[in-house]
């Protein structure tokens, strides 16, 4: 699809586990790897709850942050 004969990969946890898999299969086209915390397990109840409050965390903080624009020009008065 893009012609590369070979490659170099970065891979962040769910990711680099999949990359890990590619490399086995097809050695001859991964020129390297860079591997951040690759899970080869499921994650426990601590380490999920830990991602799901994590991302709620930032979900709200992205949104509040986003919506600070809007609120200014809605709160600014004309003249």
């Amino acid at each position: 699809m893009y012609g590369l004969k070979e490659v170099f990969c970065l891979g962040v946890t769910a990711g680099a586990y999949i990359l890990t898999l590619f490399a086995m299969k097809y050695r001859e086209r991964v020129l390297g790897l860079i591997l951040v915390s690759p899970i080869c397990k499921a994650p426990s109840w601590t380490e999920w709850l830990y991602n799901k409050v994590s991302i709620i965390f930032i979900l709200t903080v992205v949104e509040e942050f986003l919506s600070w624009p809007v609120m200014a020009m809605a709160l600014t008065i004309p003249g």
